[in-house]
């Protein structure tokens, strides 16, 4: 409907999520930690009530009293808490949280409303810039955003049947693969590139005083050798980065000790790293588009959440969360096509009879 009114640009978008909190209390929500604090907790209070048991048959010469009642009453409730911490420790040997109320739920940090951690789902969503029209949407468990830009890219074209667009993200979603991969399907990204991990060692040399020349592909180190691409080298988690060394040079340099601990200095250079360079000077250059990613993806987030007050799920499961958010996501996109017809004077109905 709304490709048919026209009221997408298709030309720009904006990609973002959202934490909603899942139908699952923070006390229900098991981790390994947790689960073992428990074990050692119960497992210190059954061995209090023994001694007291013991103590208590010593005193009394084996005659049974109220107390004795009451301590074995309570051993016996400990018994069952401590086989359901274990059934719980039992599944965390292939899992990595558990939730017992919505098992698709994840602990996650919120960054409002005075909750640091909660379970939730984070919810990818895309949004055109034309009129802040939400595109399509992903439920997903996983509080990263890094590898949605892509996904939710296509989805964009897909869509509004577009070829190409421009999406603009925040730091969460700049993952070189994804970026690059963007780019080669004729997505145009302005992504913030997240500042720099750690702060700079005292004493030795980091990558970043490594200079690289683009027109000879090569970097120079502090000390005015060149280091020369060698070979691919591919990491465990998928990316592919150059290598550059220069083992003559390290093998004669009087700071050898202050580079590395190894025979020759290597500096890896991802091998879309050329792609990560555009984007970045894009983005810097286009600051003013830049800036207008929160206002086209926050209007939604704004709206549902503050003004409407949706800020829990009611349905439990990922299956049901999604056709929870589409029944959401649709009443925003329903009652914002309203106010724009409004706002210019025209009747929806009679827009959509003809």
């Amino acid at each position: 409907m709304c490709n048919g009114l026209g009221l997408y640009g298709g030309e720009v978008v904006a990609t973002d999520s959202v934490k909603i909190r899942a139908n699952n209390n923070l006390t229900n929500s098991y981790n390994p930690t947790k689960v073992n604090n428990a074990l050692s907790r119960i497992d210190k209070k059954i061995n209090e009530y023994l001694d007291a048991l013991e103590n208590g048959d010593r005193e009394e010469e084996g005659e049974e009293q109220p107390g004795s009642r009451q301590i074995k009453a309570a051993l016996e409730r400990l018994k069952t808490h401590k086989e359901n911490y274990e059934g719980l420790k039992s599944r965390l040997e292939n899992e990595s949280e558990v939730s017992t109320v919505d098992p698709d739920g994840r602990l996650m940090r919120t960054g409002g409303e005075g909750r640091k951690l909660d379970v939730c789902y984070n919810v990818q969503t895309v949004v055109d810039s034309k009129n802040h029209l939400i595109v399509d949407f992903e439920v997903s468990n996983c509080s990263s955003d890094a590898n949605n830009l892509k996904a939710m890219s296509e989805k964009a074209k897909e869509i509004m049947d577009v070829t190409t667009l421009t999406n603009l993200a925040d730091a969460g979603y700049y993952d070189s693969k994804d970026i690059a991969d963007c780019e080669r399907s004729g997505v145009t990204c302005l992504v913030a590139k997240p500042s720099a991990g750690g702060p700079k060692k005292e004493e030795g040399f980091n990558h970043r005083d490594f200079i690289y020349d683009r027109e000879k592909d090569l970097y120079r180190c502090p000390c005015q050798n060149e280091l020369k691409y060698m070979y691919n080298r591919k990491h465990i988690s998928g990316r592919e980065y150059r290598v550059y060394v220069n083992t003559p040079a390290c093998r004669k340099c009087q700071k050898k000790t202050e580079c590395t601990k190894y025979r020759y200095r290597e500096v890896l250079r991802l091998s879309c790293q050329d792609i990560l360079d555009s984007v970045d000077e894009r983005t810097r250059k286009n600051k003013e588009l830049y800036l207008k990613r929160r206002e086209i993806v926050e209007h939604c987030f704004g709206t549902v959440k503050a003004v409407w007050g949706y800020r829990q799920f009611l349905c439990r499961t990922k299956p049901k969360v999604t056709t929870e958010t589409a029944l959401a996501y649709m009443a925003y996109n329903f009652r914002r096509v309203f106010n724009i017809f409004m706002g210019n004077g025209g009747r929806l109905a009679e827009v959509l009879g003809d």
